[in-house]
């Protein structure tokens, strides 16, 4: 049975929606716009990781601290550390802050996924997923998820895994879903 998402959590569906625009590449009008969100909800801590992740991945690491310090001692602080690693191939430090983030009962589903996904670990990215779904996050909204977390060669592995395609089958998602994202 599908348990229903919270409104929170339908809300942050919707915000991440916006964040297709770094899956289309356009990092620059992604950052614009959550600077400008910022301007005007300076405490919207979805849009500051948003951005902290954006910075990070253009390889503004500084800013991405900046940000990264304003979050605070939070379990998203803690992944905007783990981002940052990432991005910066120090994978011995990010896979101290997996372990750290995996154990946190606050942080959301979307970012365990995150963590695992990035690091390789495609078996357990996919229980994230299956448990997201199962708690009735869109299909859509994870499959933009998992184009928008993984860089390049980590997708084409990710959505080339056994796993992944038998999560696609289980939901009734055909090959066709690239494409309908795109």
């Amino acid at each position: 049975a599908r348990v229903p998402l919270p409104l929170k959590e339908v809300d942050e569906v919707r915000q991440d929606a916006e964040g297709l625009l770094p899956v289309l590449g356009r990092f620059n009008e992604a950052i614009k716009r959550l600077n400008d969100r910022l301007e005007q909800v300076p405490d919207d801590v979805d849009a500051r990781l948003q951005r902290c992740m954006l910075y990070s991945r253009t390889g503004q690491y500084t800013r991405a601290g900046s940000d990264i310090e304003v979050l605070g001692k939070s379990a998203l602080a803690d992944f905007g550390q783990f981002y940052m690693l990432f991005w910066q191939e120090d994978m011995d430090g990010a896979r101290t802050y997996r372990e750290k983030l995996l154990a946190s009962q606050d942080l959301r589903l979307r970012f365990k996924f995150r963590c695992c996904a990035l690091l390789d670990e495609y078996e357990e990215a996919i229980r994230y997923m299956d448990e997201s779904a199962d708690r009735g996050a869109p299909l859509f909204y994870v499959r933009a998820l998992v184009s928008n977390a993984l860089p390049g060669k980590r997708l084409a592995a990710f959505e080339s895994s056994p796993g992944f395609e038998s999560f696609l089958a289980q939901r009734g998602v055909d090959d066709a879903w690239p494409a309908e994202l795109a």
